[in-house]
């Protein structure tokens, strides 16, 4: 299985996301969910943020019409809802209480990325 196809699978999950910022039905959350479920159980190698930030958005830019109008906005920088959500979930956002890489099924650390300033954080599942 290639990293992205367990969201292939679900993203029509999404389409129950309510506009809070919390709370289980929350985008960012059933996203995050979904990361969890693909790293932990389906992916057996490891991702970094670098390659799963675009690999998401590929798959939810193709599947917009699935989600609530709210998430397909664009914000100040003319970026979508969904595509700012994506992005902080798997970089700036990782590390917070409830991150992605603070999940049980997760572990998670950062490395310098060569490439560009600052770092990637490298995700894979628990053994």
């Amino acid at each position: 299985m290639a990293f992205g196809d367990y969201l292939k699978n679900n993203v029509t999950l999404l389409k129950y996301a309510g506009e809070k910022k919390t709370g289980e039905n929350a985008f960012v959350e059933i996203l995050k969910k979904i990361a969890v479920e693909e790293i932990s159980r389906h992916y057996p190698n490891k991702v970094d943020s670098g390659n799963a930030v675009p690999i998401y958005y590929e798959i939810l830019r193709q599947n917009e019409e699935v989600f609530p109008q709210f998430f397909r906005e664009k914000l100040g920088k003319g970026e979508e809802r969904y595509r700012v959500i994506n992005r902080n979930m798997w970089t700036s956002n990782a590390f917070h209480t409830d991150g992605l890489a603070n999940q049980a099924k997760i572990q998670a650390y950062k490395v310098i990325n060569k490439d560009r300033k600052g770092y990637s954080i490298v995700y894979q599942g628990k053994i």
